[in-house]
């Protein structure tokens, strides 16, 4: 893989990397704290809800105190006219009051007069035996002929409540109580929807014992399996539920408030942090565009220039040639160290070259033959004419110059001159060019009736290693007769 995309390559992981990390950074701190923002918003605002709720029935409380403490009230609870209920408990009396319940109960807890009015026929009708029983048995656990002032929610099979009672006494709030004035009103969608209307919000009232499915948003808790007094939990992405529980007249937990509001801080925090990722991104790939473009102008152009420069220097004659790159850098010093080696080179190829034409001249002019084998390529580095013509294979001197030939090659040609082949074989055996000896001596006869004597030995580099063999050969037919 060349350098460019090397360079490349780590430029955009580092990118990706980066904004890998920015992103897990933003999430976990920017979006988390926009949720924690966005509970304590639900939470102002189920408190808000819940303080609507109880100015209602504060209001109420006002009311009914009105009526309670009032000179024409107290008479009618002594002599029971029917004047007072004609004059003061009509229609109009529940639509202006906001009411629905009106009872008027003795001290006995028994109902000395009741009214409900039905919005839905707009009159008053007798009302239902369940809530009557409900406010009897409710004045019947307060204590007989004492100052009653009490309001909160009644809870009861077929509806819901918020109530006020108050003893019934003089205007000037004082005398003997003559039974208790409760008014009430139902809590059901016509007063959720008003709550709604002044708070700004979506507000429900559940009967907390009625419900056997989970609280919308609640994932799973059921009314019954909890007991909290607020719980916040987002529906999904474009709203969050808030619920809060209201304690009944008994301060049992019988209703949930419950709030809907929209998601605004968690989808502002979402677009935040896209905004922000996307920057990211933004700066990131300029920044790694433009240290590419710095990397390629500055480093790897020029690197891959030289490169191609010194490419070019292939064989001994282009050791004249140099390199060159523009700079006062550590390239620019890498070019001139080259350079510097190539002048070295070029000195030790000239006097190499020197050395191989004055020993090849020696070595023509020699009676003995030479082959110089690198044992770990099986390649011909040096022979003379001499040892062709002792091995009588001077048709193959033009192929052992231009190195066409392998030394195995050659060995096989010249053994099939010889009176003892396989011994000639054995003597030039690449299994012995390793071995630990230094000299191999031995004499072989030829066909034509010579005797070579043939000399080897091992041939080291400067570290020590064995890297080929020299074989020396010698005519002594002369010595032999």
């Amino acid at each position: 893989m060349g350098l460019r995309k090397k360079t490349l390559l780590i430029i955009s992981g580092v990118i990706l990397a980066l904004i890998a990390g920015q992103y897990l950074i933003t999430y976990y701190i920017l979006i988390n704290d926009n949720k924690k923002i966005e509970q304590n918003s639900v939470y102002r605002d189920l408190a808000r809800a819940h303080d609507a709720f109880t100015n209602e029935l504060s209001a109420l409380d006002r009311i009914c105190r009105d009526y309670a403490y009032w000179d024409d009230t107290y008479r009618f609870m002594i002599d029971s006219n029917q004047s007072y209920i004609e004059t003061n408990i009509v229609p109009t009396t529940f639509t202006n009051l906001n009411v629905d319940y009106i009872f008027f109960v003795k001290n006995s807890g028994k109902i000395l007069h009741a009214r409900y009015y039905d919005d839905s026929s707009s009159s008053q009708i007798p009302v239902p035996l369940e809530i009557a029983q409900e406010m009897e048995r409710l004045c019947g656990l307060q204590l007989n002929n004492a100052i009653i002032h009490c309001d909160g929610v009644l809870v009861t099979e077929s509806e819901s409540l918020i109530i006020s009672i108050n003893s019934i006494l003089t205007s000037d709030a004082e005398g003997f109580p003559h039974g208790q004035l409760i008014m009430g009103r139902k809590l059901d969608e016509q007063y959720t929807q008003h709550l709604s209307t002044i708070t700004h919000m979506r507000i429900n009232i559940y009967n907390r014992d009625k419900m056997v499915t989970p609280i919308p948003g609640s994932i799973g808790v059921t009314s019954q399996e909890s007991d909290f007094k607020e719980f916040i939990q987002p529906i999904d992405q474009e709203t969050v539920a808030g619920y809060t529980i209201i304690k009944d007249v008994f301060g049992q937990s019988k209703l949930v408030l419950s709030i809907i509001m929209p998601r605004d801080i968690y989808k502002q925090g979402l677009l935040s942090a896209w905004y922000f990722t996307l920057s990211t991104v933004v700066i990131a790939l300029t920044f790694g565009i433009v240290i590419f473009i710095l990397m390629e102008k500055l480093v790897l152009s020029r690197l891959v220039n030289l490169t191609q420069q010194v490419g070019k220097i292939a064989n001994p004659s282009d050791l004249r040639n140099r390199v060159y790159t523009a700079g006062d850098d550590e390239l620019h010093s890498l070019a001139v160290t080259i350079n510097h080696l190539l002048t070295t080179l070029e000195h030790s190829n000239e006097e190499l070259r020197l050395n191989e034409t004055f020993l090849r001249s020696m070595s023509d002019s020699s009676p003995l033959g030479f082959l110089m084998v690198d044992t770990r390529a099986e390649n011909i580095l040096f022979f003379n004419r001499r040892f062709c013509e002792i091995c009588g294979i001077e048709s193959l001197e033009a192929e052992l110059r231009s190195r066409n030939i392998s030394a195995g090659e050659v060995i096989n040609q010249c053994s099939a001159l010889q009176i003892e082949g396989q011994r000639f074989k054995e003597f030039f055996d690449v299994s012995n060019w390793d071995k630990a000896r230094l000299e191999i001596i031995d004499e072989i006869p030829l066909r034509n009736g010579q005797t070579i004597r043939c000399l080897s030995s091992q041939v080291k580099n400067q570290l020590g290693e064995h890297i080929g063999r020299l074989y020396i050969l010698e005519d002594v037919t002369v010595q032999r007769e």
